[in-house]
């Protein structure tokens, strides 16, 4: 039982003293130290980590480096203590925050506040873990550089430094429309509208909704006689058959004559 105790001390110490001892048995506060202070007589640049600048940061180098005989390889985490509140830091990064949109399940994408969870990923790709307290002041923060860091570049986001802190989720603000905007450029009206514009444009006098005239039934009783007697002629031969037709093509084009209809009226086409 007392072999025991020591090694679940060990145990508890290793665990709550964060993942860079986790993995560590021996983890050497001093040499976390000294790698740390070494890290920060040559910090890395603003423009190597992807941010705008590092004004209001200060870098917490062992805790950055850790143990690097416990260690996996080089840096991927920076830590930085600040005394900036998270709208301070917002305020001094938005122009290089990232627009962040999402997809539905019918293919429309939306914008969405780029501050998701405690994230919020730059135009270079570099993504930012902040930790803030009940006042919004931060207490931990994270810079991940991309694998690649790109450029940073001027971003055309709908959303407002504020909206960013306050977690508003839609663009406008609680004064605004209170309703979410697409990113695809369309909108439920965009396409009656579109159809409309892409119509062709009327001649110039044209009446509007004018169906072509029906045929008239004096109309209908001769192309029923002249068909007749074309029909005859090829069939009977001669110009018996062609009168035969005729007068065949006549009855049918009177009792058609007889059926027609006047089309319904149309004042706004007379």
């Amino acid at each position: 039982m007392s072999t025991r105790i020591p090694v679940l001390v060990a145990l508890v110490v290793t665990l709550a003293t964060g993942p860079a001892r986790a993995d560590c048995v021996d983890y050497s506060e001093a040499r976390a130290k000294a790698a740390g202070e070494k890290l920060e007589r040559s910090p890395p640049t603003a423009a190597q980590l992807g941010v705008p600048s590092l004004e209001g940061l200060k870098l917490d180098g062992p805790r950055t480096t850790g143990d690097p005989e416990c260690g996996s390889g080089p840096v991927k985490f920076y830590y930085y203590s600040t005394s900036m509140t998270l709208g301070e830091l917002v305020a001094a990064y938005y122009p290089n925050i990232k627009r962040r949109t999402e997809t539905d399940g019918m293919n429309r994408t939306w914008f969405q506040n780029p501050y998701k969870g405690d994230e919020i990923i730059l135009t270079s790709n570099t993504s930012l873990r902040i930790g803030v307290d009940s006042d919004k002041k931060i207490n931990s923060l994270r810079i991940e550089p991309a694998s690649t860091v790109l450029p940073l570049t001027v971003e055309s986001q709908p959303y407002t430094a504020q909206e960013i802190v306050d977690w508003t989720p839609w663009p406008g603000g609680a004064s605004g429309p209170r309703q979410f905007v697409r990113a695809d450029g369309a909108t439920p009206q965009s396409a009656p509208a579109a159809a409309a514009a892409s119509a062709p444009a009327a001649p110039a006098g044209a009446k509007p909704n004018c169906a072509p005239a029906a045929a008239t039934a004096d109309q209908a009783s001769s192309d029923a006689t002249a068909v007749g007697a074309d029909v005859g002629g090829k069939t009977l031969g001669g110009g018996y058959g062609r009168n035969v037709g005729a007068a065949v093509g006549g009855l049918l084009g009177g009792l058609g004559k007889k059926k027609a209809q006047e089309p319904p009226p149309q004042p706004e086409c007379k």
